[in-house]
Order: structure tokens, then sequence, then C-alpha cells
């Protein structure tokens, strides 16, 4: 799903609604730092639930090969690379995933180094290229290192394979969480009523703690019961429809994705 900057709706929006439901318009039960974390942790677990939020961004490859994951960033979809500027991006070479890669920058270890690998799971990788029967000929993507761009991820940081050096950028497509730590949340229009619903829950939360053996209680309880069933019931909860909305395509993404299935025979 796509989701133009238009149909963006700010956290206060959000607020005036969540504050009237909860009687505490003047905020006096709780601050406005507190609701907008609400905010912005709904939006965090909707994008994990979801991958909605698709971002991109372009840094300089690293002469150390190691680069911090962006920020707000949780997982990466691809990898490219490129010289000059973003404009002139046609010549960009995919970099693939790696499993196993680690490097400090100055050579590399991996499960599978190539054709001078003795791990007994990899060795017969190449059976067959020098003869025997074709079709068990495989080829050994590792035994053209060098034409072969590659990464691997860990511990927040990519790591490059050293031939990445010849390019001058890595432009990276990844997904984020919806709202960075610390930053003012926009909320797609799509998810407003899935985002006030959730943040109400804790909201009430706090009020029977606070009202417990009080008058009130009773009150807060049921209006909790209430945001609960209408937040999380199946199939037709809230939160399972925001998360619906953000896994659709959008119609001209069915309709190109139907011509082309089309074309097959089943």
């Amino acid at each position: 799903m796509n989701i133009s900057k238009h149909n963006m709706i700010s956290p206060e929006e959000i607020l005036s609604d969540v504050l009237k439901l909860a009687n505490d318009e003047s905020m006096k039960d709780n601050s406005k730092g507190y609701y907008l974390s609400l905010i912005q942790q709904a939006l965090q677990e909707l994008a994990f639930d979801t991958f909605f939020d698709i971002r991109n961004e372009s840094f300089p490859v690293p002469k150390k090969l190691r680069l911090d994951m962006p920020k707000g960033a949780f997982n990466i979809r691809e990898i490219y690379l490129f010289n000059g500027t973003e404009c002139n991006i046609n010549n960009s070479q995919i970099v693939y995933w790696k499993r196993n890669y680690i490097t400090k920058g100055n050579g590399f270890v991996a499960r599978d180094k190539g054709l001078n690998n003795n791990d007994p799971f990899y060795n017969n990788r190449t059976l067959g290229i020098s003869g025997g029967d074709p079709s068990l000929r495989r080829v050994n993507t590792n035994s053209s290192i060098t034409q072969a761009y590659y990464f691997n991820v860990q511990a927040g940081e990519i790591m490059f394979s050293s031939n990445c050096r010849n390019f001058e950028n890595v432009f990276i497509v990844y997904n984020g969480t919806g709202c960075d730590i610390g930053e003012v949340p926009f909320i797609p229009q799509l998810f407003r009523e899935a985002i006030k619903s959730w943040v109400l829950d804790p909201v009430y939360t706090v009020k029977m703690a606070m009202s417990e053996g009080g008058a009130n209680f009773n009150k807060w309880q049921t209006l909790w019961s209430m945001n609960d069933k209408k937040l999380n019931k199946p199939y037709t909860g809230l939160w399972e429809e925001a998360q619906l909305r953000a896994k659709s395509m959008d119609t001209k993404q069915r309709a190109d994705l139907k011509e082309y299935l089309t074309r097959f025979n089943y």
C-alpha cells in the first residue's frame, strides 16, 4: 500500500479524540509526552506487523566496509551500488545477501569462501562442472567472487564485500518503524481509528489503577472492556482492519498483477 503525504494527520488530531474520551483534556492525569509516546508505539507496532513503512536512503560506501543500519530501519529489502548522484543511477549494481559473512575492513570470514573451501557441506557444490551428467552441473556463485557484490547484517551493522569499494555510493531500501524514537509521529489517515483505540487501551488501564476501590473504577473498566472489544475483536477488530489496509495493494498494483498473471496458463 502506498500512502500519500497529503493523507497524513498530526498527533494533535489523535490527541483531541483520546483526551476527550479519557476525560483528560487538561492533561492532569498524564503528560502530553506520555500520549505522544503511546501514539509512536502504536505506529511502531503496526510497522512491525505489516512492513507498511518502506523507505530508501543513500550513503557513501564506507571505507571500512561497515555501515550502521539507517535510523529507524528494522528490515533491509534491497541494496544497490552506484556512482555519481541518484539522478544518474542507471548503471547500479545489486548487492546480494551472503550468509555468515563478517568483515572488519580487511579480509573476511564466512562458511563458504569459494572454491578453496574445506567445509564438507559445500565441497560438492561444483559437481559436474568439468564433466559427467550435464543435468548435475551446478555453478558455484562464489567461484567468481570478485564479480559478485554482497553484504551481511550483524548487530545493526551492514557489512559489505571488499569489491563494493569500486563504487562511490550505496542505495538501501528498507522497512522503517513508522516513526523514529523521539520524533513527532505523523499518522496515515487510514490508521486513525486503530491508533486511537490502541492508545486508549493503556490510558484506560491507568485510569482503572488510579481509581481502584473508588466510585469510578467500574466506569473505566467498562470503557476499557468496550474499547478492547472494538480493537481486538476477531476478524473485524480495528487493529486487524488496519493491518489488512496496510498489507493491501493499490488498485493499480492489483490490476497490473492480474494482467501479468493472465499471461500464464495454469
